[in-house]
């Protein structure tokens, strides 16, 4: 992707007023959030309608909305149920406020260790007391109100164009920023050890060429795994394609679709996983080894597990008109699950490698906790 910073002034070469023009195309955060009110997704991950037994103590705190920051949220609960996190920020977390710190309320580190502490420490998700039950005037006061992570937001979201506003956000990309910010604020410090380390895994890649049968391995280094949704593997697909029917007859009386009538499509989680071991056919691939094009097979696995797997759902797609949709599907994640098949096996007796030279072109397709 190339940016222009004189892009107005070229548009206005051309009649065009960047200051007079407005945003007519939804984002893709934007087509999510607008998804999961028209199929009621929200609904289900809130489990409405359903009595909920109200618990409480420590690592049981809730976070306040603070205006479309559920995506923040989200991955803070999920990263400070981790033992290294848990260790780094909260049980560090007096050294970190007795140190000589200028300006706390600017400064990562304190952040951090402030947001532990209120979610882990049980000081702020206690059971109302008595004379609060009866206090008319508190809505819903048997409920914790949780804590408001306004400071935190402000500090990690310094400087970024997305995360620095009060607009919705995407979990996955949030994720990966966090990480970096991390990362950074740890090689400042010059601190021992690394405790996103535990979150770190490679991935291992190899490409055999069609003509020449001879392979080139090579690995890459990420702490997210974006996994494709089959459709095709859905176990219920005889009920999807009749919901689908009688979805499209309700669209065209222009009758309302009930959220609880929706038959959504149950797909396997090892199936996701499965596909990320399946060949890759790669057209127009330059081979060093005949010194033109042709095609090869491209196969993942992975090189190294770490010790905690987070995982994206690639939920989006591309319909036939071109406009991104989002897959309203259910993925069932077993509790247990083994990744022994899916390990690579690296250079294997008898391969030949390509031998270096020019650049090896090669398509890359799209780019345990799972995101959605």
């Amino acid at each position: 992707m190339v940016e222009d910073p004189n892009l107005a002034e070229h548009l206005a070469h051309f009649g065009i007023n960047v200051a007079l023009l407005t945003k007519t195309d939804q984002t893709m955060t934007e087509l999510e959030i607008d998804m999961n009110m028209k199929i009621g997704e929200w609904s289900v991950i809130q489990e409405s309608g359903k009595e909920l037994e109200l618990v409480f103590g420590p690592g049981y705190t809730g976070m306040r909305n603070l205006g479309n920051s559920c995506y923040l949220n989200s991955v803070m609960q999920v990263l400070f149920t981790i033992p290294e996190f848990c260790n780094r920020y909260y049980s560090n977390a007096d050294t970190v406020f007795q140190s000589v710190i200028t300006n706390p309320a600017e400064d990562f580190e304190v952040q951090m260790c402030k947001l532990a502490v209120g979610l882990l420490s049980g000081q702020y998700s206690k059971a109302a007391t008595a004379d609060q039950t009866d206090n008319k005037e508190i809505k819903n006061a048997k409920e914790q109100p949780g804590i408001a992570p306004y400071m935190f937001k402000g500090v990690v979201g310094r400087g970024h164009p997305e995360f620095g506003s009060s607009r919705q956000q995407d979990a996955q990309e949030f994720y990966l920023h966090l990480v970096t910010v991390i990362e950074r604020h740890q090689r400042a410090s010059k601190g021992a050890g690394n405790h996103v380390d535990c979150l770190k895994f490679q991935l291992e890649e190899r490409v055999q060429c069609s003509k020449s049968g001879q392979v080139k391995y090579s690995t890459q280094e990420t702490c997210l795994l974006t996994l494709p949704v089959p459709m095709t593997a859905a176990t219920n697909k005889v009920e999807v394609d009749a919901w689908n029917i009688k979805k499209h007859q309700l669209e065209e009386k222009k009758e309302r679709v009930k959220a609880d009538d929706i038959v959504r499509a149950k797909i396997p989680f090892t199936a996701c996983l499965s596909s990320l071991t399946s060949p890759v056919v790669i057209d127009d691939f330059f081979s060093t080894a005949i010194n033109d094009k042709c095609s090869a097979t491209k196969t993942t696995h992975f090189a190294t597990f770490p010790d905690y797997l987070m995982i994206q759902l690639n939920k989006f797609t591309i319909g036939s008109d071109w406009v991104p949709q989002k897959l309203d599907v259910l993925v069932d994640v077993p509790q247990q699950l083994s990744l022994d098949d899916l390990k690579g096996k690296g250079s294997l007796p008898g391969e030949i490698e390509l031998p270096e030279g020019g650049a090896t072109q090669v398509a890359t397709g799209n780019s345990l906790f799972v995101m959605s």
